[in-house]
């Protein structure tokens, strides 16, 4: 159970992570070339390790290249009009919408599908979720560089990562995804500790609740289970205890029509038939 809850600790750490960028790129302390280097560095990173993780399969295809030039080719044209999307708007009302989206998108996503349990992903409202608050929060940055670099960081985060993880998952890297983890665990907190302490003991205390407590409290409730019902249980006859008035007389009611029609089965001797004196006789 502690090892089925690192797909949420990662979910937790990415958001964690994305708000950090966030604010350092609205408050101008983090150029473009910075972020774009950040960019980088996790394409490269993510491929490195694909090609270490898989003996076969692991090279990425001609057609997700192709996917993947016509995504930034798209992102490029659209960041004029991104960054200029929500200008009638407060920065108090896009917060809002954004923080309630983030919020959304961490229980609505498929951690079936970033743990290997499911081979297909189903978690496209948390993608949704997390690419409409990137684009409102995109909206007020200052120029059109920052922009595409901030959403190219968030799909990278938000869409490329969970399918990265499922298929370190397939590809039998149990070890490597655990290290992910934990280094995850670990940038994120420093990054935190710079920002502020206080949002670093919220995330160390909130890991630790998801990663130790739960499945410790998960554990301690399953002596109150008393009623168990899944396909690993033992079958039970449905045999009933107590047979109603109603039963006992459909059974009798049964029994006297198979003696009519077939005496011998129930034990008696079979009754002949008697030709009724009224019909004619036929020579």
């Amino acid at each position: 159970m502690v090892r089925n809850s690192a797909s949420l600790i990662q979910v937790v750490s990415s958001v964690a992570l994305f708000g950090l960028v966030f604010q350092h790129c609205w408050a101008a302390t983090m150029s473009t070339q910075m972020l774009l280097a950040i960019d980088g560095t996790l394409c490269l990173g993510a491929a490195v390790l694909r090609l270490c993780s898989f003996t076969g399969g692991g090279l990425v295809s001609l057609r997700q290249l192709q996917t993947g030039a016509v995504l930034l080719g798209v992102l490029v044209g659209l960041t004029p009009i991104l960054r200029s999307l929500t200008q009638a708007y407060s920065d108090d009302t896009i917060l809002l919408l954004s923080i309630l989206c983030i919020v959304l998108h961490i229980p609505s996503q498929d951690y079936l599908y970033m743990m290997n349990y499911r081979q297909r992903f189903g978690g496209m409202a948390s993608l949704n979720l997390a690419i409409f608050a990137t684009v409102m929060l995109a909206s007020r940055l200052q120029t059109n560089s920052m922009v595409f670099a901030f959403i190219l960081f968030s799909m990278e985060i938000f869409a490329a990562f969970p399918m990265f993880t499922h298929h370190l998952k397939r590809g039998d890297a149990e070890g490597l995804f655990h290290k992910i983890t934990s280094l995850l665990f670990l940038i994120t907190a420093a990054s935190l500790v710079h920002a502020s302490k206080i949002l670093a003991c919220v995330y160390v205390i909130t890991t630790f609740f998801i990663s130790f407590v739960c499945p410790l409290w998960l554990k301690y409730l399953q002596r109150y289970k008393a009623v168990i019902r899944g396909g690993w249980d033992e079958a039970v006859p449905g045999v009933p205890l107590r047979r109603s008035s109603s039963d006992a007389t459909l059974q009798r009611s049964q029994a006297a029509a198979l003696s009519i029609v077939n005496p011998v089965a129930v034990g008696k001797p079979a009754v002949p038939l008697q030709r009724s004196s009224s019909a004619p006789e036929v020579h």
